[in-house]
């Protein structure tokens, strides 16, 4: 994949992982504390899962640079 492909899914990514925790999809899908998972209220495990999501995209980008690889990000 290229970089610049890959640099637009990503901030896509990040602009819906972001409107995900804001009005009005939080109060819609987060903002409910009857299923518990794990002991814990839905509106935290929301939460929790978009920021796992985003970590986890954050390691692919990590992974999938392309600098770095044959030194030509040095000096």
């Amino acid at each position: 994949m290229q970089k610049r492909t890959r640099t637009t899914l990503a901030i896509g990514y990040f602009l819906a992982a972001t409107l995900a925790l804001v009005w009005p999809l939080y109060p819609t899908l987060g903002n409910h504390i009857a299923p518990r998972v794990f002991g814990l209220p839905w509106s935290l495990t929301y939460v929790l899962i978009v920021i796992a999501a985003n970590f986890a995209a954050l390691c692919w980008l990590y992974l999938t640079r392309a600098i770095d690889r044959d030194g030509a990000g040095d000096g």
